[in-house]
């Protein structure tokens, strides 16, 4: 919840992960999310399969939401969370 108009979790980095990268609603969904998250201080990288459409990732980097390619073979959650480390700068709270 919302006190006094700031969002409690400002700061916070966000990785946002998907299996497709075109136009369909859950990659407009995310668009939406992670640019609404950005604005309001939670910046976060967008992890989207490598070689598909790019809808989603011109979508995103046009927001200016940081994108990093996967391959299709299994990524793991530690992989992920260590690039998110190296992709985002940590946002320090007001």
């Amino acid at each position: 919840m919302r006190r006094n108009g700031a969002l409690p979790i400002r700061g916070a980095r966000v990785a946002h992960v998907i299996e497709t990268d075109g136009p369909g609603g859950a990659e407009r969904m995310l668009a939406q999310l992670a640019g609404e998250l950005q604005a309001a201080g939670c910046p976060g990288v967008a992890f989207l399969p490598a070689g598909q459409e790019g809808w989603l990732s011109r979508e995103l980097a046009a927001a200016g939401i940081a994108v990093e390619k996967v391959g299709t073979a299994t990524v793991t959650f530690e992989e992920l969370e260590q690039r998110l480390a190296q992709s985002a700068p940590r946002t320090p709270a007001p």
